[in-house]
């Protein structure tokens, strides 16, 4: 009962987070916030999704969402990174 409402909590959690991120990517005037706010809310939205998998007690799931939850966050701070950079270095050569 207590995993379940703590999994519930979680779940709306997730969403409320992906969904202020998807507001702060379209809101945000800057690539550089948008990046910074589409990331924030990929890491902490999908990771309190995944971990209320585990109020399933299901070990194939836990494990799945355990995968998903580390590669978003081995993935999501270089992909940022990569696409501020690409950014970056085209400001430079549009001011020539």
């Amino acid at each position: 009962m207590a995993l379940d409402l703590a999994a519930d909590a979680l779940v709306l959690l997730g969403l409320v987070v992906l969904t202020i991120g998807v507001l702060g990517l379209f809101r945000m005037p800057t690539l550089y916030l948008q990046l910074h706010a589409a990331s924030k809310a990929v890491v902490f939205g999908v990771v309190a999704l995944a971990v209320a998998c585990v109020a399933t007690r299901d070990a194939a799931i836990i494990t799945r969402a355990a995968l998903v939850s580390v590669a978003l966050l081995l993935t999501t701070p270089v992909a940022a990174h990569a696409i501020a950079r690409a950014e970056h270095l085209g400001e430079d050569e549009g001011e020539s």
